[in-house]
């Protein structure tokens, strides 16, 4: 039996009470998070193996912060009964991966392009070993929260890493598959099959299981280039700056509308020479978005009171309309500086890199390897849209916020005009580039149902097909209408 037993899953008085480590009954308040969960789980275990000699019980801390601030679970891990509970967490959860750009990227949660274990994952295996508990390691690496839309992710060297760096751990066990957000029956999990039981066999080598899949499932002549294009997308992967949940490129790839926050305009009274008058809002009313933009975040109705029905009913943005990446430089020369949008640059370019490699596979797919081919060239190059659209808007809304920043007053927007202009010729650019990314996803996945986000259960969302053609018409737009009626004020002083 599996339990989760942090912050979310397999209830108990600390796991979602009303204050931060304090459970919510007399007896459990009295006492510390780790005692009161290790003490629950032993039970449990115990008298699971009253009826069950065999039986055994998986402890999982998932999100365990609210009764625990020790990152590594020691105290909890010294309490766990050795004889009848076993201890998993995750290989990549709740740490920093550093990166080559001198930025650490927090993953605090799962991400596909962290591929080493974390110091706190590490450090829990030496717990447990010192303790005699058996110990389990949680893997995602099917897709992750850098884009949960697709049913996996074609970073497959990525993903051999963590299968290798897991297997590395003489874990007793390896939980990978969820059955959550498609994440079954996919190249990746076949190649954590070999790496689970092709130890006694030819297969023990990863590198040689990733071949025959290649080999087998696009045909000798093809893969060659199909390895050559997971190699880059899984280098393109390890570019990606930061994680969030279902919003934006995370979620609807390029189908994330260009906001124009017309309520932050300057104003533009006609004579004053009061300080007030100047420091007045633009008066357009607020930019009309299209309602396949919103949708109903379910899974969050598990932090809600059971009569509340707040989730079922108010619609969210699935899309930024403020700056969504950030990457900070801790180390090295560019100290101090965001690179993240460098980051998604870079993360685009070697996408793209990979695309090419499977325009030269295709003319040496076989008949009977052409339908699984579809599948891949569809996924890679919805992500392909996706990334550079993700740059494409991030850089957008920092453009938009810029030339508000430096138009706030007549003598502020006369002085910067050149360089406000200058900016806007780039915005327009942009949402040109956008517009036509828009049109060729449209085309790539109409009729696409594994690309459907109106079929998830955890989301209350509109087709992807709805969603382009919703983003096809606001771009058209805003290039008609609203930049134009932009342009045309930052010239006026």
């Amino acid at each position: 039996m599996l339990a989760l037993v942090g912050g979310e899953g397999f209830y108990h008085c600390f796991m979602r009470s009303t204050k931060p480590d304090a459970g919510d009954c007399p007896r459990c308040s009295k006492k510390a998070g780790s005692d009161v969960v290790a003490e629950f789980i032993n039970n449990v275990a115990d008298n699971i193996r009253v009826k069950n000699k065999d039986a055994r019980v998986f402890a999982w801390p998932y999100s365990a912060t609210h009764w625990s601030h020790d990152r590594d679970q020691v105290d909890f891990i010294k309490q766990l009964d050795p004889a009848n509970v076993t201890f998993q967490t995750e290989i990549d959860k709740d740490s920093v991966d550093w990166r080559v750009a001198g930025y650490g990227k927090y993953c605090w949660d799962y991400s596909a392009s962290r591929v080493t274990a974390s110091q706190r994952c590490l450090n829990q295996r030496k717990q447990c070993r010192k303790r005699g508990v058996s110990f389990s390691c949680k893997l995602e690496i099917n897709n992750s929260i850098e884009c949960l839309s697709v049913p996996y992710l074609p970073t497959l060297q990525n993903q051999l890493a963590v299968w290798e760096n897991c297997r590395s751990l003489a874990p007793q066990a390896i939980h990978s598959r969820w059955l959550f957000d498609g994440a079954c029956k996919s190249p990746s999990e076949e190649l954590g099959y070999w790496a689970v039981w092709g130890m006694q066999s030819e297969f023990k080598d990863l590198h040689l299981v990733l071949e025959s899949l290649a080999v087998r499932d696009f045909g000798p002549s093809a893969s060659k280039y199909i390895l050559t294009a997971w190699n880059y997308f899984s280098r393109s992967m390890r570019h990606h700056p930061c994680l969030d949940y279902y919003v934006g490129p995370y979620f609807i790839g390029p189908g994330q509308p260009l906001v124009i926050d017309t309520q932050s305009l300057p104003a533009s009274p006609e004579s004053s020479s009061d300080w007030e008058v100047h420091k007045l809002k633009f008066t357009w009313p607020a930019q009309k978005l299209d309602p396949a933009f919103f949708g109903h975040f379910y899974w969050l109705w598990e932090a809600d009171k059971t009569d509340d029905d707040t989730h079922f009913v108010n619609k969210q943005s699935l899309f930024y309309y403020q700056p969504g990446f950030r990457a900070i430089v801790r180390r090295g020369a560019k100290v101090g500086q965001d690179v993240a949008l460098q980051e998604l640059r870079a993360m685009a370019a070697l996408w793209e890199r990979g695309i090419e490699q499977l325009k030269k596979a295709r003319a040496h797919i076989p008949v009977n390897c052409r339908e699984r081919f579809l599948q891949e060239w569809i996924i890679a190059q919805h992500l392909g849209y996706t990334w550079q659209s993700a740059a494409n808007v991030e850089e957008f809304l920092r453009l938009r916020d810029r030339i508000i920043e430096f138009s706030s007053s007549y003598s502020l927007r006369s002085g910067h005009a050149r360089e406000n202009i200058r900016d806007m010729d780039r915005i327009t650019k942009i949402a040109k580039e956008e517009l036509d990314i828009a049109h060729k996803e449209l085309a790539l996945i109409k009729g696409i149902d594994f690309l459907d986000l109106s079929l998830r259960l955890d989301m209350g969302a509109a087709s992807l097909e709805e969603i382009m053609e919703a983003k096809i018409n606001q771009v058209t737009s805003i290039l008609k209408e609203e930049l134009p009626a932009w342009r045309k004020l930052l010239l006026k002083w």
